[in-house]
């Protein structure tokens, strides 16, 4: 847990109140108040399910957008910008939209943090003890993920400026190596991401199932 938390509190780029939600949430699971004996009925706050279903419509925004941005970059991608005025007008626009896109997903992660104050604010609800645990050790890793998300889109968002600034230039070969700089981060990012979102659903599986 402490490792889950160590991680967790204050992710950079996370609202302040959301940390401060998080750490209350974690002050009053392990206080007195809630050092319960064992065998605890099964209970879940309507607050925690709001914000759990609430959280995952955002997430699945995220992705949706996320995806959005990466198709169009692909597809700047395919297109041969040396090929004459079309294609490079064609690209920049492009470019441009993925920018929007990746603009978007950034204000849905803020969102989602939101959901997150939620759910540690109705953490106090749930029982038995150990769900409540597992829970916020969810939550902690998910924090992490939203600040890691965060500085992905701000790399993603450097790169697509690099790449539209090359293009517009028809210096896309000369810049070749700061654009793949950029692009290093970004797919950095992008493992990490990956990574902390495997430890978020097995944590959210072990929260079902110990209900």
């Amino acid at each position: 847990l402490f490792g889950a938390l160590k991680k967790g509190f204050r992710p950079k780029g996370a609202p302040f109140y959301v940390f401060l939600a998080i750490l209350f949430a974690f002050f009053v699971i392990f206080s007195s108040r809630f050092l319960a004996t064992r065998g605890e009925q099964a209970r879940i706050p309507e607050k925690f399910l709001h914000a759990r279903e609430s959280a995952a419509l955002v997430s699945r925004e995220i992705v949706e957008l996320t995806g959005s941005t990466n198709e169009k970059i692909r597809t700047v991608n395919l297109l041969d910008v040396q090929g004459g005025e079309e294609r490079v007008q064609n690209a920049i626009r492009l470019v441009k939209e993925a920018k929007g896109t990746n603009k978007q997903a950034l204000s849905q992660v803020f969102k989602l943090s939101e959901h997150l104050r939620d759910l540690a604010q109705s953490l106090a609800g749930v029982s038995p003890i150990s769900s409540q645990r597992v829970a916020l050790e969810a939550i902690a890793i998910e924090l992490s993920l939203v600040s890691e998300f965060i500085t992905y889109t701000k790399n993603l968002n450097a790169f697509l400026e690099s790449l539209e600034r090359s293009i517009a230039r028809r210096s896309t070969f000369q810049e070749q190596g700061a654009i793949n700089a950029a692009l290093r981060d970004v797919n950095e990012n992008t493992k990490t991401i990956n990574r902390l979102n495997g430890e978020f659903l097995a944590r959210i599986r072990e929260f079902d199932k110990s209900l």
